[in-house]
């Protein structure tokens, strides 16, 4: 027999306990922490940009011919793009839970490849980055100048150089999102002085090209040398022109009168940022912020200690004007999460020692289950740190339930030897031999009933299975280790413990267990009554069946519930066309109004973003609302969801704008928000003023269905626009290629990247773009001259016309078909369950040449339905 051994060999079965432990806490000091499992699939993303052009020029030039080439790669569940009026564009591609995510991104470059040769050679020339991507937020900060002093293009500069690489290199940060700009070498053009003197922007980016170059001159006296050479001499000059001085006295022509035409006699040439959206603001000033994600399976608490690590080394060199505020760190919600489910472990063990002294009756025989206990629990560390597994609230939650079930072998076995030597006067160790020889096979049996009940969870299919995959785990490792103990440690340690005689409870313990007894004797009446009365029971029996059946019909569903994060998100947005100076006007205003909610912290804001997609908007802007430590938010009016209720209260006073505060999803990387996100997908390639109109026709059915709160979408198109109207036939006969007079104006008005020059140690873009005075109004785009084929200064008026318009600000597709993405929420009480059903009872009325999917949490909810599996643990 097994548990023999152990008894005659009491040190055996300690040190296997203590070598169980001593892994157990040997993994529970380096197993990552986290609020969830690693259940966020991967995503890869494609990014350009093409300067100048609209969201439908991005979506026919670049969108179309990526997204083709990407659809069907290896492993992926869906893509999502965004083509955006200021020429980015974004592609996102889900993969699969559990895929590798540099796999994917092989993938994801050898299927550009195949398609850059199609695209236009400007995207090309600006580059197409491909990462992996992690929204799973860590930490933001936000950098400003508390006297003002600070260059607001200084100020983002400094945060640049001195922050981004180091803290890209810190173990566990995915990616760093910075909310600034850096250093371009600006030539703004001024188009009447080029049209006098016979020049186009090409002449600019041609000497250019030829006078900003680094050449190898190569050395002198280097091998192979003839005999007697001594020295040797590499060959340098100046190459890269690096300040703004170099740069205008670049000679674009020379006259025969000897006279020299610069760069600087057409344009104005300075140091300046490479982009002017987005902007930060910080208590009503110009400021720079970083957004930093969490490396997937990484320790999130050691990557924020890390992080803070950095800023300590920074602290000493950072300029006396520029200093920072942390607005968010997610650690803070993971490390209460933690704190509480430790404290519930704890609170159980405390319960569970006292229920084992109130019915075992002696410290003596409590003594031996508590020993049990810990080893089980720490040792199931070991197994989950070797699996790859995290430290987070669903393990450990796992871990307060095993407290109970573990207990149990150690109880069972404790209880047997006590009645043996009570019944049979055996000592101790015969005690022991003689229980254990009557209950191995019943331990053994426990731990397989539970184990059948556990296990099937860890083989639940997607993302529910995912997340409760951790659970079925830990406490069933938990459950072995205990199953494992009870035939070793338990009975090696009856055997020493305890002694044989009657033992006497005290008064406390005496009482209770006279209570136990009567309860006892009233259930067991109660029992035989039941059994003479047998129709009765059945039918009390299929009552209760019957209307937790019911209830479970009628109890809202969702995913997961909405938890306070310590963070809030507005969403800001202008009517179309509104300029970034008036949005900035607006969002301090709004910042002002926020700041004297109860529980807010602090607000970093940035201006030029729709945070939900993450477009480029002029009339976009978003804050992230910090609030303060949960220890100080103990009132009801200072919890998340009360605090979003007040910010849009009191935000909806701004009449020139709308706002919409959100909390953060319960699964940050899932969504960018909580709710849920519906696609409308087309599949006819409606015109996108046709697709606005289906998609708020089905809005407005979707708000009538019972349990919605609000529904809408970020998609229109009613963008003020300028519609060119080029005679192509008369510009051909004129001379002037079709090409010409839209690279003209692509330069002029959208910006062209020619080179590149070096500035304090970095390498920066140099780019040109007609000066401000030249791109005010409609007349301004006739009023650029595009040289002929015989050399005459054409001006555009006499080859276009510009009308006004409106258009789509972004467009969005989905799977390669154009789309429109719709967020909901349903009304406070009620699951999301509630609103995907009604979102799917709306859809039922669509046209059959358009479909609908979900995406993010939403998509793996709607994936894992009807895979769960319900527990009843008797």
């Amino acid at each position: 027999m097994l548990s023999k051994i152990f008894i005659d060999r009491p040190r055996f079965a300690i040190v296997i306990s203590l070598v169980i432990s001593i892994a157990g806490f040997m993994a529970l000091l380096r197993i990552p922490v986290a609020q969830f499992p690693d259940i966020v699939p991967p995503q890869v993303s494609v990014e350009a940009i093409f300067p100048g052009a609209s969201a439908e020029t991005v979506e026919s030039t670049v969108a179309q011919i990526i997204e083709s080439s990407m659809n069907g790669v290896d492993n992926m569940i869906y893509m999502s793009s965004l083509s955006s009026n200021n020429g980015s564009y974004s592609l996102s591609i889900t993969f699969e839970i559990g895929t590798n995510p540099d796999l994917n991104m092989v993938n994801v470059q050898n299927r550009l490849k195949k398609a850059e040769p199609l695209l236009p050679q400007e995207v090309i020339r600006q580059g197409v980055s491909v990462e992996k991507r992690t929204a799973s937020f860590l930490k933001a900060y936000v950098f400003f100048s508390p006297d003002g002093s600070r260059d607001p293009l200084e100020l983002s500069d400094w945060v640049y150089n001195n922050l981004v690489d180091p803290l890209t290199r810190v173990p566990g940060v995915g990616s760093i999102n910075f909310f600034g700009s850096v250093y371009s070498m600006r030539v703004w053009l001024n188009p009447d002085s080029l049209a006098n003197l016979g020049l186009t922007p090409d002449d600019i980016i041609s000497a250019l090209e030829s006078q900003n170059i680094q050449a190898a001159l190569g050395e002198l006296g280097g091998a192979p040398t003839p005999a007697g050479q001594e020295l040797h001499f590499n060959i340098n000059a100046q190459g890269r022109l690096t300040t703004a001085t170099e740069f205008a006295n670049v000679i674009l022509r020379t006259n025969p009168d000897g006279g020299v035409l610069r760069l600087g006699d057409v344009a104005r040439v300075e140091l300046d940022q490479k982009d002017y959206s987005p902007m930060g603001i910080y208590k009503g000033q110009r400021a720079a912020g970083l957004m930093l994600t969490q490396q997937s399976g990484s320790n999130a608490v050691e990557a924020a200690n890390k992080v803070n690590q950095v800023f300590e080394d920074i602290a000493p060199r950072m300029p006396p004007d520029i200093s920072y505020q942390e607005v968010f760190d997610a650690t803070q919600f993971v490390r209460s999460s933690i704190e509480e489910v430790t404290k519930a472990i704890i609170m159980a063990m405390i319960l569970v020692i006292l229920v084992v002294y109130l019915f075992l009756g002696s410290w003596r025989t409590t003594l031996i289950p508590m020993c049990a206990v810990p080893v089980s629990l720490i040792g199931t560390f070991a197994v989950l740190t070797a699996l790859g597994y995290s430290a987070n609230t669903v393990s450990l939650l796992a871990l307060v339930l095993a407290v109970g079930i573990v207990v149990d072998d150690a109880i069972v076995v404790v209880e047997n030897v006590e009645r043996v030597m009570r019944e049979e006067k055996l000592p101790p160790r015969e005690a022991s031999i003689k229980a254990m020889g009557q209950i191995t096979g019943a331990i053994v049996a426990i731990a397989l009933v539970l184990l059948s009940v556990f296990v099937p969870v860890a083989f639940i299919p997607g993302l529910s299975g995912k997340l409760y995959q951790q659970f079925a785990v830990t406490i069933s490792v938990a459950m072995l280790i205990s199953g494992f103990n009870a035939l070793t440690l338990s009975p090696a340690l009856c055997a020493i413990f305890l002694r044989p005689g009657e033992h006497k409870p005290n008064w406390l313990v005496a009482k209770f267990q006279a209570l136990v007894v009567r309860t006892r004797n009233n259930y067991h009446g109660l029992v035989l009554e039941l059994l003479r009365k047998s129709a009765f029971g059945l039918v009390v029996a299929a009552f209760c069946l019957g209307t937790g059946y019911v209830l479970l019909k009628f109890t809202p569903t969702g995913f997961l519930p909405t938890e306070d994060m310590g963070m809030a998100v507005v969403q800001i947005g202008l009517p179309e066309g509104s300029s970034i100076n008036k949005t900035r006007v607006v969002l301090e205003r709004a910042m002002t109004i926020a700041e004297d909610v109860p529980g807010v912290n602090n607000i970093m804001a940035v201006m030029g973003i729709n945070v939900v997609n993450f477009s480029i908007q002029d009339n976009a802007a978003f804050m992230f609302v910090g609030l303060k430590p949960y220890e100080e938010r103990t009132s009801r009016e200072t919890q998340v969801e009360n605090i979003q209720r007040e910010l849009n209260i009191r935000l909806s006073s701004i009449l020139e704008a709308s706002s919409q505060s959100f909390s953060l999803p319960p699964i940050v990387g899932l969504d960018s928000v909580g709710g849920f996100q519906f696609i409308l997908e087309d599949f006819a390639g409606r015109e996108p003023r046709e697709l606005s109109q289906e998609a708020m026709k089905f809005i407005g059915q979707a708000m009538a269905e019972p349990g919605m709160a609000m529904a809408f979408t970020f998609f229109n198109t009613d963008t003020p626009m300028l519609q060119v109207d080029l005679d192509r036939d008369k510009s051909i006969m004129m001379g002037v290629p079709v090409s010409r007079v839209f690279a003209v104006m692509q330069t002029y008005l959208g910006s062209s990247y020619v080179n590149d020059f070096n500035f304090e140690g970095r390498s920066w873009q140099v780019k040109l773009m007609s000066d401000d005075q030249g791109r005010r109004a409609m007349n301004d785009i006739g009023n650029i001259h595009v040289r002929s084929d015989a050399g005459d200064m054409v001006p555009l008026s006499s080859l276009l016309t510009v009308k006004l318009t409106t258009g789509p600000q972004n467009i969005s597709r989905y799977n390669n078909s154009r789309s429109v993405t719709i967020m909901g929420s349903t009304l406070p009480g009620l699951g999301t369950g509630v609103g995907i059903s009604a979102m799917e009872n709306a859809a039922a009325s669509l046209p059959a040449d358009m479909s609908y999917s979900w995406t993010g949490s939403t998509y793996q909810e709607k994936e894992s339905s009807g895979q769960t599996i319900y527990l009843f643990i008797l």
